[in-house]
């Protein structure tokens, strides 16, 4: 419901001005089913970014982790 509120506000700051009025407008002219309209997408579009920023994570520290664990030549004789 924030996240709607808040890209109304950014899209059409005539017509929403403030937060309160925003939500007042939102539930009279669609219900409260309205607020949740589109959560999908945004729900999608966290988890698959969730997804990828665990991934590149779990990717960096065994990056990290290989490197670290090689031999050192700097310290060889």
């Amino acid at each position: 419901p924030f996240d709607l509120v808040k890209t109304r506000m950014q899209l059409r700051p005539r017509e929403y001005t403030s937060v309160a009025k925003s939500f007042v407008k939102i539930f009279r002219e669609e219900t409260m089913l309205g607020f949740f309209r589109g959560i999908s997408l945004r729900v999608l579009r966290k988890g698959i970014q969730a997804s990828l920023v665990f991934t590149l994570y779990e990717w960096v520290l065994r990056t990290n982790a290989a490197k670290n664990s090689a031999p050192s030549t700097a310290l060889k004789a």
